[in-house]
């Protein structure tokens, strides 16, 4: 890990790590390595930080980073019903905050792409909750489709 004019921090290639990951959703551990030429200890060092440390990705395979870190608030779908609850708990915070999720009601789980929704679905049901759906594909596939979006008024797309 050298830059110009001196040795890079841990720190600073963990942030830029961060970085990458969350702006490219999954990367291999072959890129990590060869993005920050770090040598197998130091990739050991930067996966553990980033899975166990930071709770930031999960690993998939032993060969790719899959970024599990707050995307931010997602967007909220226009003309949501007002009648309609919703829960913001980013998948890195869940097994955290499973006592907030209702065991009764029926839920449906959903993300940008899907694959946070799925894995979040996965932990909910080893807690007990089984009344969750995962909404397949995210919000893009949704939009995609060109699947209708109730209105605010009943009746109304």
């Amino acid at each position: 890990m050298q830059r110009q004019g001196g040795a890079v921090t841990f720190e600073e290639v963990l942030d830029q790590a961060i970085a990458l990951l969350q702006r490219r959703g999954r990367l291999t551990y072959r890129t990590l390595k060869r993005q920050f030429q770090l040598d197998d200890a130091a990739l050991e060092d930067l996966t553990v930080e980033l899975i166990t440390g930071q709770r930031l990705a999960l690993n998939e395979g032993g060969e790719v980073l899959v970024w599990s870190g707050d995307p931010g608030p997602p967007p909220v779908p226009a003309g949501l019903p007002a009648q309609t609850m919703s829960l913001n708990v980013p998948l890195n915070q869940l097994p955290g905050r499973v006592q907030e999720i209702p065991r009764k009601t029926p839920l449906v789980l959903h993300c940008q792409s899907g694959y946070r929704s799925a894995i979040a679905a996965s932990l909910l049901e080893r807690h007990g909750i089984t009344t969750c759906a995962d909404l397949v594909g995210g919000f893009a596939a949704w939009e995609a489709s060109q699947l209708a979006v109730v209105g605010a008024e009943a009746g109304t797309a």
